[in-house]
């Protein structure tokens, strides 16, 4: 089964034998016209991985494997070893050291060719690597100039300018694929309402990727780097970082609690019962799309909540945490014509102090996956996805997914205009994604970009990164996109879509100055 006699088809996602086209492409002339496949160069980045993906590839890593002779010819190990890559802010503008730096990088990247002609064998652990990371649907069979290069791992982040050069020099090496026409340069997206800073360097490469083992780096290539996970979270990594927060960010990140607060009331996860709000007492609150689902009656007391808000109850006492505030459970949620006028006036009281709830909050749980509440958390009620990993010369290699911002819009929460005002309020918040294999949670918090200076840095690496190596990052705005601006159908790694992300970033960070994300790797 996992001779070079077969062939790990991109398009069907299955395997074939390698004498046989693939079904779905039939004609070149005809896949150009077919409205299966994507525009050119729009293609998901997400990559989602399917029970049958994951079962077949399972079932290949049991069958004797060996590199095939394009993946030992290019010698994947060399690119994390030998290779420079930068970013493309740094690449040089003149035309001879241009020209030079892409010589100097070919050896180290390997062509893929037309993809309709891409022969992934099943045989070989490299090539199954490759085809974990490439993209699951949009791809087209007539698209050339799709490559897998090198690059450094800290440029998946926004404001990678602010490491210091030794930081920069040992970052992890990645590999991503990349379309000859995605090539940014020097964008910089700039801070609304700072006329004091200069713009935050783009983010690039944020798709799905293949890393070399922190254990098996080369030259100390460790910075930055992805990590082999379990299948759910160690919600210890989150904990910490908001820790970290507590500690350092007083000043900025908690915020004096109003009088009209304690009106509220919050669901208490150790008894499981709906109490008055305790005075003084540190919270969570979820951040969701409901998508029509409503709790029983009984549901709480009866553990037979929405997936989602069971969930987040055992995120909240994971996170050391005794109160939840859940508006499905924590504003009466009874038909209006059916409250009293004492009922009416507290919920309309509730909702308008909305805001209040989450700035006020410790944390606000944000919820990506799924269209409603029944989808759960990743990582919590059920396993994460695959990450892919290989033995290639003694050395391990694997996948990792796209970030989390990508991840996040994406979804159907990133769509609700409550939950834009949500994730624009939260001094804190914990993004818990579908996909986001080695990066969940990613926890978040918001000091202002005037006290950027003040902040506890650690070997001049990101504020608050200290407890995160071997990967740390810094977002600005993490939040979702302004309302009105136009989005694509799909969202790919064109220069477009990098564009749209910068913008959104930067209109994120509107009101109330950057933003540090802090991923620590559970």
């Amino acid at each position: 089964m996992a001779s070079p006699d077969f062939r790990l088809c991109i398009f069907c996602r299955q395997l074939e034998p390698a004498s046989k086209p693939c079904p779905k492409q039939k004609s070149r002339d005809s896949a150009k016209k077919s409205d299966h496949f994507g525009p050119e160069e729009q293609f998901n980045q997400l990559c989602p991985l399917s029970a049958d993906d994951e079962k077949l590839l399972k079932q290949l890593q049991d069958k004797p494997s060996s590199l095939c002779k394009r993946c030992a010819d290019y010698n994947p190990l060399k690119a994390f070893e030998l290779s420079e890559p930068l970013p493309s802010g740094l690449i040089p503008d003149d035309s001879d050291k241009f020209r030079d730096y892409f010589v100097r990088l070919k050896p180290y990247e390997l062509a893929l060719g037309e993809l309709g002609s891409l022969a992934l064998q099943a045989s070989c652990p490299f090539c199954r690597l490759i085809y974990r990371i490439m993209p699951t649907e949009g791809i087209r069979p007539d698209t050339k100039g799709m490559r897998l290069t090198p690059y450094p791992a800290y440029v998946r982040h926004a404001g990678w300018q602010y490491l210091a050069e030794e930081t920069r020099t040992k970052s992890a090496i990645f590999l991503g694929l990349r379309h000859f026409s995605h090539m940014i340069h020097d964008l910089q997206v700039p801070l609304l309402f700072s006329d004091n800073e200069p713009g935050v360097q783009s983010s690039e490469m944020t798709g799905p990727a293949i890393c070399l083992a922190t254990e098996d780096t080369f030259h100390d290539r460790k910075q930055y780097n992805g990590r082999l996970i379990e299948p759910f979270v160690d919600f210890g990594f989150a904990k910490n970082g908001l820790d970290v927060c507590w500690k350092n960010h007083k000043e900025y990140c908690i915020s004096t609690k109003p009088e009209e607060l304690f009106t509220t009331k919050m669901i208490d996860v150790l008894e499981r019962k709906v109490v008055p709000y305790p005075k003084g007492c540190e919270y969570v609150a979820l951040s969701y799309t409901w998508g029509g689902i409503m709790p029983e009656e009984g549901a709480l007391e009866k553990k037979t909540l929405p997936q989602t808000i069971e969930d987040s109850i055992t995120v909240t006492k994971k996170l050391g945490k005794r109160y939840l505030w859940v508006d499905a459970l924590c504003i009466n949620q009874k038909p209006w014509d059916t409250l009293s006028v004492q009922e009416k006036a507290e919920k309309t009281q509730q909702l308008a102090m909305m805001d209040l709830i989450y700035q006020c909050a410790a944390v606000t749980l944000v919820a990506l996956s799924g269209q409603n509440s029944n989808a759960g958390l990743c990582g919590v009620s059920r396993e994460r996805e695959m990450q892919l990993h290989e033995t290639i010369n003694g050395r391990t290699l694997f996948t990792i997914p796209a970030v989390v911002e990508d991840e996040m819009a994406a979804s159907a929460w990133d769509t609700r205009a409550w939950t834009f005002q949500e994730g624009m309020l939260s001094k804190r918040s914990v993004k818990c994604p579908g996909l986001q294999t080695p990066s969940t949670p990613v926890s978040v918090c918001s000091p202002p970009s005037s006290a950027i200076s003040s902040l506890p840095y650690s070997n001049g690496a990101f504020p608050c990164a200290n407890f995160l190596s071997p990967w740390a990052g810094l977002t600005i705005g993490p939040f979702p996109s302004p309302r009105g601006y136009t989005r694509t159908p799909r969202r790919g790694t064109s220069p477009a879509h990098k564009g749209e992300r910068a913008f959104r970033r930067g209109v994120g960070a509107a009101g109330r100055g950057t933003s540090r994300s802090i991923r620590p790797l559970c």
